[in-house]
């Protein structure tokens, strides 16, 4: 990248990029911001050995964007890395070991292991609900990141409850309209679809879309997965002229994408 960072404060400066690192990835430049991750880890190494909590922070940044680059398997690694230096340093009841866990948890059901997944999900909210209370949006989080590895071991009933709880602790949160409340309520649409119910599927999706629309805009990308999902659920009821729109609709902004 070409950036140089003073050495007068060296660990200001490790800091620094792991904040700089934090904007690349909501930017998208996740390859820069994989590269000053590194950097940050390296530094921070060199400073206060391996066993310090700016170590922590700098592998548990790495890993995730490890992650949102599909490398999946440096991510668990190094997830796993942090996992243990923040069970070292904490001990089990904090709440960046449920973060922790939460996250190895997603990366091992996208990897398709979903037995240890599922036993870390589960670990991950008790944690949250232990430390933070029922009602935390950070425990909605760990609901529904367990409630995925479930519904994709076909255990539709437990994942849907979880679903439903998570939606109610962040309708209680953070209100109604918020982009966080549509995801829930996408999820437990495609539940309620694939357990046969299309009319509460039908609308659960139009609050989700409702809802992505007005918050995050008509061209934001999650719209496409919404129109889809829906016109599936209406092409299920013989709402054939409805979902032909938005087939079309979906069909149209992903090949604008």
């Amino acid at each position: 990248m070409g950036k140089k960072f003073p050495t007068a404060f060296p660990g200001d400066a490790a800091t620094w990029m792991n904040n700089l690192a934090t904007i690349l990835k909501d930017q998208g430049k996740l390859a820069e911001a994989e590269e000053l991750n590194r950097e940050a880890l390296a530094r921070n190494r060199n400073l206060f050995g391996n066993e310090h909590r700016e170590v922590f922070t700098s592998l548990n940044n790495l890993a995730v964007v490890l992650g949102d680059q599909d490398k999946l398997s440096e991510a668990e690694a190094t997830m796993r890395e942090a996992l243990g230096l923040a069970r070292k340093l904490w001990g089990n009841d904090h709440p960046l070991i449920a973060k922790s866990l939460g996250s190895l948890t997603s990366i091992l059901q996208r990897q398709g292991k979903l037995s240890e997944a599922e036993a870390l999900g589960r670990e991950a909210v008790a944690s949250q609900k232990k430390v933070l209370g029922p009602e935390h949006p950070d425990l909605a989080l760990a609901l529904a990141c367990l409630a995925r590895v479930l519904e994709d071991q076909e255990k539709l009933p437990d994942a849907e409850a979880l679903q439903r709880e998570a939606l109610s602790i962040r309708r209680k949160a953070l209100g109604n309209d918020h982009r966080v409340v549509a995801l829930s309520l996408f999820n437990l649409g495609r539940i309620r679809k694939n357990r046969g119910d299309l009319p509460e599927a039908e609308a659960l999706l139009r609050e989700c879309l409702a809802i992505t629309q007005n918050s995050s805009g008509v061209h934001h990308p999650d719209i496409v997965e919404v129109l889809g999902l829906l016109a599936e659920v209406l092409a299920d009821q013989d709402k054939i002229s409805e979902a032909k729109e938005f087939f079309e609709e979906a069909i149209m902004r992903k090949d604008d994408k």
